[in-house]
């Protein structure tokens, strides 16, 4: 993350107001890529452009005054090993000092975006439970190796039952050719669950600047931001998972393609389905960070 863009800086939970920043329970970098590990970097822009979209200002993010922290769990744009991610996923559930040390759950964020994603396994699905258990809503890349046509092109973690996976479709709403489809690979449920704009998507860059850029990454921050604005309205709805999922669900427009299989309300195209298999998660919760 570029933590000090124009846009997003006011939003950074470790924005001290005075000048100075507060990394830790902030910011965590378990690839230790970044110059120490403490202060937030973005090596690849694609951190700056995903939390652009939720939560810049100057009607660029679509939750323009929710709060902001970051994991980062890829080394860079190609590189997301397994033990970074599951480090960063861990830190989601109870942040914790540039150490690693004295945890603090209740400084856990409401929603967490997931821009990644790869292969075929239920690697993650651990911690995709336990934030779900934890209250925490998560949003997963569908995966960009469509082609348009070829089913089961979702990737894990999206393609996991228990995620919540966000297809992308362009401003014509048309499905974008990349689009990862369903039924998942993985275990076979309806994917994506839902779909959003992902295509020619302009946000916040690395360098203070801004750039347009193409993927279900650039889909599902916006699923992200419209729960932040949800849980706003309605904090009654914050930590409950399942019904935020029916929500989001009943408020999308159904579109009838079935070359993958589904229904015109739900398919493994667009999604639009809403997820039982998943446990129930009602207790609230209300720390500060969506």
């Amino acid at each position: 993350m570029q933590y000090d863009h124009p846009d997003l800086v006011a939003n950074y939970r470790g924005n001290n107001g005075d000048g100075t920043f507060t990394n830790d329970y902030n910011f965590y970098d378990p690839s230790g890529t970044c110059a120490t590990s403490i202060t937030p970097c973005d090596n690849s822009g694609h951190g700056t452009h995903t939390m652009g979209t939720m939560v810049a200002k100057n009607g660029i993010g679509v939750a323009p005054n929710a709060k902001w922290i970051a994991a980062k769990g890829c080394e860079s744009f190609q590189n997301c090993w397994e033990a970074d991610l599951l480090a960063a996923g861990q830190w989601i559930l109870a942040p914790t000092d540039h150490n690693g040390q004295n945890p603090r759950p209740d400084l856990a964020p409401n929603i967490v975006n997931n821009s990644w994603g790869g292969g075929q396994t239920a690697f993650y699905q651990d911690i995709v439970e336990a934030w779900n258990s934890a209250g925490i809503f998560e949003a997963f890349a569908a995966g960009n190796d469509g082609d348009g046509k070829t089913c089961s092109t979702t990737a894990a973690p999206s393609a996991q039952d228990t995620s919540y996976g966000v297809g992308a479709y362009d401003s014509t709403g048309k499905i974008a050719s990349f689009s990862g489809f369903g039924p998942s690979p993985v275990d076979g449920s309806a994917k994506p669950n839902i779909s959003a704009p992902g295509v020619n998507v302009r946000s916040t860059w690395p360098g203070s600047t801004y750039k347009v850029e193409n993927g279900t990454s650039m889909a599902t921050p916006h699923v992200a931001g419209a729960v932040g604005l949800l849980w706003s309205a309605a904090p009654s709805l914050i930590g409950n998972i399942d019904e935020t999922r029916t929500l989001l669900n009943e408020g999308a427009r159904d579109v009838d393609d079935t070359h993958c299989g589904g229904t015109a309300g739900m398919n493994n195209v667009w999604g639009e389905a809403s997820s039982t298999s998943s446990p129930p998660s009602t207790r609230p919760r209300t720390p500060p960070s969506p």
